[in-house]
C-alpha cells in the first residue's frame, strides 16, 4: 500500500526579511514527463519518465506501480527500471506491451508525493487510437455500410 498525504515529508525554507519571517513551504512532487493518459499499438514500448521535484535530497527509492501491486519484474520478460538517484529520475520501460499491460502506472518516490499515468495498449490501427476523433471514425464505418448499400443500388437501377 502506498502511503498517504499525510506521511510525505515537507520541507520549510525560512527566509529573514527585515521585520518580517516567512516561511515557505515546499512539497516534494513526482512527475511522469507526457501526457497523463497514453495509447499505444500492441507491440510497442511502454516507456514512463518519473522526475521528483522539489526535493532535497534524492529520493532513497523509486517504486512503479501498475494498480496497486508492485511492477514484478519476474512476472514477464521485457521490464526494465532505470533509476538514477543524482537527477532524481526513474525510467520504466515495458518492452513489446500486450493489451494486458494496460493500466495506471504510478511512480512512488521513497520521500514524495507519487505520479500516476494511465496506459492503454490497443490491437487496434494507430489511427483509431487518437483520442476525441470520433467524426472521422464514425465517416469510416459509415462509408463502410454506405459501399454495399450503394452497390445495391446502383445494380437495381442497372437491371430496370
Amino acid at each position: 500500500m502506498r502511503s498517504h498525504d499525510s506521511d510525505q515529508p515537507s520541507y520549510a525554507l525560512i527566509v529573514r526579511n527585515t521585520d518580517l519571517l516567512k516561511t515557505f513551504v515546499a512539497v516534494s512532487q513526482a512527475e511522469i514527463l507526457g501526457k497523463s493518459e497514453i495509447y499505444i499499438k500492441s507491440g510497442s514500448d511502454i516507456n514512463l519518465t518519473c522526475v521528483v521535484r522539489e526535493t532535497p535530497e534524492p529520493p532513497s527509492f523509486i517504486y512503479w506501480y501498475r494498480g496497486n501491486n508492485v511492477i514484478n519484474y519476474s512476472q514477464r520478460g521485457g521490464i526494465s527500471v532505470m533509476t538514477e538517484k543524482q537527477t532524481r529520475t526513474s525510467r520504466l520501460l515495458i518492452a513489446r506491451a500486450l493489451p494486458a499491460d494496460s493500466g495506471n502506472y504510478t511512480c512512488a518516490p521513497s520521500s514524495s508525493h507519487a505520479a500516476s499515468v494511465m496506459v492503454h495498449v490497443l490491437n487496434e490501427h494507430p489511427a483509431a487510437m487518437q483520442k476525441g476523433n470520433s467524426s472521422s471514425s464514425n465517416q469510416g464505418v459509415a462509408l463502410r455500410f454506405l459501399q454495399p448499400l450503394i452497390l445495391l443500388v446502383s445494380l437495381h437501377v442497372r437491371m430496370r
